[in-house]
């Protein structure tokens, strides 16, 4: 079982690299980018799938669950283990979007006409407009309507009742999903500022006579800082979930508690949650950070149905403008 989920880090470790490789070597190249980050997910999907054959297996070869209940349902008692978002970093993008906007509103008779409106990832404008209202405050509003969801992302985020996973010591599970709770509120934040600030960057480029080496060198200074965000954020999830395995091992007395509810029966390919007796329409997921639908759930159905149509169109679209 180790031996299976050190193969898929370093599996999914080569993967990155093979993608960042691609992305750099065809940047040049029409929706590069995205073809080669759907590749990276089916290929860390398939390779999810199969390292966790054996590891279902060996849980099948020795009876973990045999005489013992798993639960199922949803955990409806108080939650203590959410924390509040940052607001602070939920407030400074939301300035930014503003503080954008004002400006391009101040400044729109020396604004350039055709307005551009796109740029690719050489810094070149693609794309022009004629100088309108919309064409010109498009951008800034776009950073404001994304602010404000994920505000509304976070606030939700930190009122949900997760259950809290006892993996034979409820103690360091709670402090687990506290640290982990911290950790996705923070990494929210940075997310929200980053990109609200690289689209107003974009958005004021034109007015500040920004030359293409520089934008294109903040482009890839943005998405390098949004993936240096989200490696702490998982680097500092594991790191809590690692403290809190050691922590339950440590703690187990005689025959250890399953892992609740991580029945394999529940998890189609060890992938997909699927439980028609969970009333839940999104459940934490398995391992790592975040929330996954319940298939089982009719709601939870047509979320995965939407997300596989709202792919399949976007990629579609992609190839057909490229």
């Amino acid at each position: 079982m180790i031996r299976a989920v050190h193969g898929y880090q370093l599996t999914c470790g080569l993967l990155t690299i093979v993608a960042a490789a691609g992305v750099w070597l065809t940047r040049m190249a029409a929706v590069s980018g995205a073809l080669w980050l759907i590749g990276l997910l089916l290929a860390s999907t398939i390779a999810f799938v199969a390292c966790r054959r054996p590891i279902a297996a060996a849980k099948r070869e020795q009876n973990w669950y045999f005489g013992l209940e798993t639960r199922i349902g949803a955990d409806v008692g108080r939650q203590t283990t959410t924390a509040r978002p940052v607001w602070p970093l939920h407030v400074l993008s939301i300035a930014l979007a503003v503080a954008g906007a004002v400006i391009l509103v101040l400044w729109f008779d020396v604004l350039p006409d055709p307005f551009p409106t796109h740029w690719n990832a050489a810094g070149q404008p693609d794309a022009w407009s004629t100088r309108t209202w919309w064409t010109v405050l498009a951008t800034p509003l776009t950073a404001l309507a994304i602010a404000a969801m994920i505000a509304g992302l976070a606030s939700w985020t930190s009122r949900r009742h997760d259950p809290v996973l006892p993996d034979g010591a409820r103690g360091p599970s709670r402090r687990s999903t506290r640290e982990t709770s911290v950790a996705i509120q923070v990494g929210i934040g940075c997310l929200s500022v980053l990109s609200t600030a690289m689209l107003i960057f974009f958005a004021l480029a034109p007015l500040l006579a920004v030359s293409q080496d520089a934008i294109a060198a903040a482009a890839w200074a943005a998405m390098a800082a949004l993936v240096v965000t989200m490696l702490c954020l998982v680097g500092v999830t594991a790191q809590a979930q690692g403290r809190a395995r050691r922590a339950a091992q440590s703690a187990r007395i005689g025959r250890p508690e399953p892992d609740s509810p991580d029945d394999d029966s529940l998890w189609k390919l060890g992938l997909v949650y699927y439980n028609t007796n969970d009333p839940s329409v999104l459940v934490p997921k398995r391992s790592g950070i975040g929330y996954e639908p319940n298939a089982g759930h009719p709601l939870g159905m047509a979320i995965y149905l939407f997300a596989l149509v709202a792919i399949v169109s976007a990629l579609v679209a992609a190839l057909t403008a490229g």
